[in-house]
């Protein structure tokens, strides 16, 4: 499992991504973040590439302008 780091037009992202052959991507609720995900993605990741993002404003992904 690796931890990765992506920016758009300023906008930090961080997710995690694991395995390969077609994409899994597992989203987090309101207050979590993509390590909640942990224990289950080795198990998704014989099969599939999970990835799990940490949303916007959530982990180590940057906030949005304007948020308090």
């Amino acid at each position: 499992m690796e931890s990765r780091f992506d920016e758009v037009n300023g906008v930090k992202s961080h997710y995690l991504i694991s395995g390969k052959n077609e994409p899994i991507i597992l989203l987090h609720g309101y207050a979590q973040t993509s390590h909640m995900w942990r224990p289950l993605i080795p198990e998704l990741a014989k099969t599939h590439t999970i990835i799990a993002p940490d949303l916007r404003g959530f982990g180590d992904s940057s906030r949005p302008e304007g948020w308090l």
